[in-house]
């Protein structure tokens, strides 16, 4: 396939190396020119804007950071929608892989499909740098079947779980909401269980092999553990993204017939912790650096 790829961050570098390694025509983009640099020396074209990028292509990816950069790359001075066209006398297919509102996206959606005639779908990504570089993300996406099918091998390059969770544009940003629910709420239970076990004197990694693979047992505990048991808080998914991700659960439940913040107490406490995290200074750190904001509290508390 004749793909273009837009944005080469922390995961969007090694799902866009990924599709070349898998065999198809890759254009690549990014703001930051020189980010491309590396993609370029592995085969790929360098466009010089979102437009040139998708000029003449199968599909257009895009995973970039926010609800605003998304709508900039797209509709913005020389964006995706300027460069658009039918391929094979198809309409294109454009593929957000970012995680962003689901409102928004309805919006992004119906925008394109008014201007260009494109098929969008929402088909945002979990399972952190890691599963980018091994190809191994979940991929979980929302909007027409025809446009899900058609770029099926190209999230097969990125994805090892890749679902259509239904037809309508939004299905996928909320289903990556309850992804973003549970891990928040892992991440938290993980690092407090850490400063718990720490505070007893026990031999945390002891304690680590004992319950991992017990009831207790989730990714979060036995990536995220260890890690914090070792002060290594460098970034994979970064803590500001996902207090970013937590206030569209926040938006989505504004939504919801007759909620109210008490229907799910759960999400508001994770969401007020990792803010507290952020405001601390911990923002580009990993997730659960939100136990070391903690921690510190709890010490200056004493």
């Amino acid at each position: 396939m004749k793909l273009a790829f837009l944005g080469m961050g922390l995961m969007g570098a090694p799902m866009a190396a990924n599709l070349l390694k898998a065999g198809h025509q890759l254009t690549v983009y990014n703001r930051t020119r020189a980010k491309c640099e590396p993609l370029a020396q592995q085969g790929a074209r360098v466009a010089d804007s979102p437009a040139d990028a998708a000029a003449g292509q199968d599909s257009v990816h895009l995973c970039i950071e926010d609800t605003a950069d998304v709508e900039q790359v797209l509709f913005g001075e020389r964006g995706v929608v300027q460069g658009l066209s039918a391929a094979d006398g198809r309409p294109p297919v454009v593929v957000d892989h970012s995680t962003i509102s689901a409102l928004a996206t309805e919006q992004f959606a119906r925008r394109l499909r008014e201007q260009t005639g494109a098929l969008y779908l929402d088909a945002p990504v979990s399972g952190g740098d890691t599963g980018a570089r091994a190809g191994t993300l979940a991929i979980m996406c929302g909007g027409p079947a025809p446009a899900f099918e058609r770029v099926r091998p190209a999230l097969e390059a990125m994805g090892q779980t890749i679902v259509h969770i239904g037809p309508n544009n939004g299905d996928g940003q909320r289903c990556k909401m309850i992804n973003q629910l549970v891990v928040a709420i892992n991440c938290l239970a993980t690092t407090e269980a850490m400063r718990f076990g720490r505070a007893m004197g026990l031999d945390m990694d002891k304690v680590l092999a004992a319950i991992s693979r017990g009831a207790a047992g989730s990714w979060s505990l036995s990536n995220l553990g260890p890690r914090y048991l070792a002060g290594d808080f460098a970034p994979g998914f970064r803590l500001r993204h996902l207090l970013k991700d937590l206030n569209y659960c926040a938006e989505l439940i504004a939504q919801l017939p007759d909620a109210s913040p008490s229907d799910f107490p759960a999400v508001h406490l994770a969401r007020e912790l990792v803010r507290h995290a952020e405001s601390a200074g911990h923002g580009d750190e990993n997730i659960h650096a939100v136990g070391r904001s903690l921690e510190r509290s709890g010490r200056s508390n004493a």
